[in-house]
């Protein structure tokens, strides 16, 4: 009986060091989000974290949605200002000046939470943890609170938030139809509910890019330098290069010619983006410094 009493003791204790808590990301994070209807199936656009805000004397992490298929600050919309106060995450959406309680990760088996901007009230059932990245997270399986049959309808995972994803905590319980499907950060895949799916944002290198374009990339993932060779000459075209946050790395290079070459100069091993863009039309294109 004491070498039981012992082992559940120290069973607890380890599931305690395994729920370490995870904040409110500050930077570099990316949630992938698909939407659902009758028509089918769609992915949205990234949401992503860059930058302070003030208000009300508090300083709040800046949550954009990008306009284009990767994170893109400079093409993007403001959708909500989040701050991390004792495990509580509260927002001030881009539509509303008041501050609303959206998430409670202190939160334990049975405990409940109303969501005062959508007015749901939500139970916790059940409190596990699960493995990402290498490293366990507290994972919330919540219900409504009339909903007594112990069914969850989303979970919710320390650092990165609902699994309908971070601005629909409880809302989409109700419409049913968003899902998060991939959640980066600092360049890493940390969650996927689709381990099949690209998340729409890879960091999967080829050695030769091809698109309908008939534009060619390579060699991608590179060491020095990327060669960009179209089947024609393209005329009064650029390419710059962007970060994975839409941040410009490089002025835009003019070519009236078939064939550019890219050096690398001061730039880091990372993921960038090209914008290649011509008279009538641009298009981006994903590259890998090694």
């Amino acid at each position: 009986m004491k070498k039981l009493l012992f082992f559940l003791v120290l069973l607890s204790f380890s599931e305690i060091q395994a729920q370490t808590y995870f904040g409110f990301p500050d930077s570099n994070a990316v949630w992938n989000v698909n939407r659902s209807d009758i028509g089918g199936i769609f992915p949205l656009n990234p949401y992503f974290v860059n930058g302070d805000t003030l208000i009300n004397g508090r300083i709040y992490k800046k949550v954009y949605q990008s306009l284009d298929s990767f994170p893109n600050q400079i093409n993007a919309t403001y959708e909500a200002a989040v701050r991390d106060s004792n495990q509580q995450w509260f927002f001030v959406f881009g539509w509303d000046s008041n501050e609303t309680l959206a998430y409670d990760f202190s939160l334990n088996t049975g405990d409940t939470i109303t969501l005062d901007y959508n007015d749901v009230t939500l139970r916790v059932n059940e409190v596990d943890s699960i493995l990402l990245a290498g490293q366990y997270r507290k994972r919330m399986k919540m219900s409504f609170i009339y909903d007594l049959s112990g069914y969850s309808y989303e979970d919710w995972i320390v650092g990165i938030g609902s699994t309908f994803g971070l601005l629909d905590p409880g809302l989409s319980i109700v419409c049913a139809g968003r899902q998060l499907t991939c959640f980066h950060q600092d360049e890493v895949l940390i969650y996927t509910s689709m381990p099949d799916s690209n998340c729409r944002y890879s960091y999967v290198g080829t050695n030769k890019f091809e698109s309908g374009t008939g534009l060619k990339i390579y060699p991608n993932p590179a060491k020095d330098k990327i060669i960009l060779k179209f089947d024609e000459n393209c005329e009064n075209c650029s390419a710059q290069l962007f970060d994975i946050m839409g941040r410009q790395q490089s002025a835009p290079k003019q070519f009236n010619s078939n064939e550019l070459e890219i050096k690398r100069e001061e730039l880091k091993s990372g993921i960038y983006y090209m914008r290649i863009e011509s008279a009538n039309s641009y298009w981006l294109e994903r590259v890998v410094w090694e």
